[in-house]
């Protein structure tokens, strides 16, 4: 029986408040790695459920700034 090989592609998504830079350094040291900007993915100025959401796309990893309390 033939084996198959399965190659899944992470995509990372950025939100509002990571900082542009940490993307842009990301990909610039690992230009294969599919990071998209808030701002890329129109995501300025959309509600936080929006950003949720997004964490229920199988395949894409959202990375979030946080903040101390």
């Amino acid at each position: 029986m033939a084996r198959r090989s399965w190659t899944l592609r992470i995509r990372y998504q950025a939100d509002n408040d990571l900082r542009r830079a940490i993307v842009r350094g990301v990909v610039r040291r690992e230009p294969e790695i599919d990071f998209r900007s808030a701002q890329t993915a129109r995501l300025e100025g959309a509600p936080e459920e929006w950003e949720n959401r997004l964490c229920l796309i199988p395949g894409l990893v959202t990375i979030v700034m946080g903040y101390p309390r």
